[in-house]
């Protein structure tokens, strides 16, 4: 016995052009062909296997961004460790053009999933930035940190 392939069709997601959605991870496989032995017009067979894979809930993150200093200007470039995630671009608060001393500045940093047919966000999240004990608003995606107040004390000169 020997089968003639017609044909295999992919669908993702029950979707056939494999769009993903958030939460779903199905993927459908069949199997088209022909078998010489079965009477004329019953001889197309398909077969369809479909895989549920497991998507991975991420319940820490870790970003890590460069902290304010006196005269330097912001930076709203952040980076996340955890595979599967990325920052957005970073927000301070007050938005200062140049972080001025005696100031509180606080930065808020969008994370989302970079593969949302794996990864995604855990309902509870434990955050750190720079190390420190971070926030996290699991409605936004938002991890936001309160840095400590710069010095307001400016150097004027040094004796050697």
């Amino acid at each position: 016995m020997f089968f003639v392939p017609l044909g295999i069709k992919v669908t993702v997601n029950d979707v056939e052009d494999g769009t993903l959605s958030p939460g779903s991870n199905n993927v459908k496989i069949e199997f088209v062909y022909y078998d010489p032995d079965v009477i004329i017009g019953q001889s197309m067979t398909t077969e369809v296997f479909t895989v549920d894979a497991q998507v991975i809930e991420i319940n820490t993150v870790t970003v890590a961004i460069t902290a304010p200093v006196k005269e330097a200007a912001p930076v709203s470039t952040a980076t996340v460790t955890e595979p599967g995630l990325s920052a957005g671009e970073a927000t301070w608060t007050p938005a200062d053009d140049k972080f001025e001393g005696g100031k509180t500045y606080t930065v808020t940093v969008p994370v989302s999933s970079t593969d949302i047919a794996n990864y995604k966000l855990a309902d509870s999240v434990e955050a750190t930035e720079n190390g420190q004990n971070a926030a996290f608003d699991p409605t936004t995606g938002k991890v936001s940190y309160t840095f400590s107040p710069l010095d307001p004390r400016t150097v004027s000169s040094i004796e050697v």
